[in-house]
């Protein structure tokens, strides 16, 4: 699918603004992290953070300079959309999508800002870390590469919400929210006749960075498709090469899973 020729000629690369929307739920160590890296690209990017917590959680205690609205956890598909309609007036033009225990590097941060000509954008691939000890993956660290855009890290344009009523996940479903979302968003592109462009790419390549923790209650099991799980000595390295601000957190609490 290609952009319509209209929106390619009035949008101007410089006026993307990006906004992280997440949806926060239990995991308060995990979370803890990730409010840290959202603080980080903040800090360096001016990328805002804008969440959906669990009604009652007590990590709200612990947003301060993080944009949140509460509602009931499940189904998991209403909570997102939330969100996302809480964005309607917001002066946002990207939203990227990440779960709180998504931690991305700075370099992923710099490389999703040149993307605002997209409606739709992201990464074919991303780094697995195994720290939940009854699920699969325990303790294994490597990359799963995939031939979709994944849903960690993807780029929604407010074109795209727009089209969709700010409702792009279906409500009432709980998981495989990734797969359904895209075909929410087909189908609305579909009956209205709005073309949109769809923009895939190489963490690698691009020297990007973005890890997805299992961690506790995680929904899914870490992918048993990693084509080779690091050594702690390889992965130190890889973390501290990418993620310096939150590797000694990170790295606690690989420890506290352990004892």
């Amino acid at each position: 699918m290609v952009i319509d020729s209209v929106y390619n000629l009035i949008f101007n690369l410089d006026d993307m603004k990006l906004g992280v929307i997440t949806a926060l739920h239990n995991r308060h160590d995990m979370t803890l992290v990730f409010l840290s890296s959202m603080r980080r690209i903040h800090e360096k990017f001016g990328v805002s953070t804008h969440a959906v917590v669990t009604e009652g959680d007590p990590i709200i205690s612990s947003l301060e300079g993080i944009d949140y609205i509460t509602h009931r956890n499940k189904p998991l598909g209403a909570k997102w959309n939330a969100i996302s309609q809480h964005m309607k007036d917001s002066d946002l033009t990207h939203f990227l999508i990440m779960g709180s225990d998504d931690i991305p590097s700075d370099a992923f941060i710099e490389h999703a800002l040149t993307l605002g000509e997209y409606d739709i954008s992201g990464v074919q691939g991303i780094w697995f870390w195994g720290l939940n000890p009854i699920r699969a993956g325990f303790n294994k660290f490597g990359f799963y590469y995939t031939s979709s855009i994944i849903g960690a890290g993807k780029i929604v344009s407010r074109r795209v919400m727009e089209m969709c009523d700010w409702k792009p996940w279906p409500p009432y479903e709980g998981g495989g929210l990734d797969g359904k979302m895209m075909k929410i968003i087909s189908d609305y592109s579909f009956s209205k006749g709005i073309s949109i462009s769809i923009h895939k790419y190489s963490l690698l390549e691009t020297g990007g960075f973005i890890v997805d923790v299992k961690y506790e209650d995680h929904i899914s099991s870490m992918s048993p498709i990693i084509r080779r799980n690091f050594t702690e000595y390889e992965y130190k390295a890889v973390i501290y090469e990418h993620l310096p601000d939150e590797a000694e957190a990170l790295f606690a609490l690989r420890d506290k899973v352990n004892n």
